[in-house]
């Protein structure tokens, strides 16, 4: 289950132009945080690998990139070239960066992120359960 939830701005409106945005998610000390995207887009300016536009970026408190710029639609057909929902994220501190990037061409939806605390080394099998 999700204990908490962080955006995008104006989700699930279009985002604004020109952004430059980082959220930070931080739990208590000896607890790591488990992300999952359950909404995704991005604008993408036609490139999905080098996201020249929009895009989010993670991350961790350790300095670590968990994960690269992003950009792509989860709500496109899975079979799409431009289809990107990132995968279930853990880190390896207690907290997180979430910066979001945003030019000022075309505009989306945005991105919505769940989060939990969970303690280090548990069985994820049935941690949303």
């Amino acid at each position: 289950y999700i204990t908490g939830i962080v955006t995008s701005p104006n989700y699930p409106g279009n985002y604004s132009n020109n952004l430059k945005k980082t959220e930070t998610i931080e739990v208590e000390s000896g607890k790591i945080l488990l992300l999952v995207f359950t909404h995704f887009d991005v604008h993408d300016c036609g490139n999905i690998t080098t996201c020249p536009c929009d895009f989010v970026k993670i991350r961790d408190g350790d300095g670590i990139t968990l994960m690269d710029r992003s950009c792509g639609y989860s709500s496109k057909d899975p079979s799409s070239a431009f289809y990107f929902l990132p995968l279930m994220i853990m880190t390896r501190s207690n907290h997180v960066e979430i910066f979001f990037g945003t030019d000022d061409d075309q505009t989306t939806t945005g991105w919505s992120l769940g989060w939990r605390a969970v303690t280090p080394g548990l069985n994820l099998n049935n941690i949303f359960h």
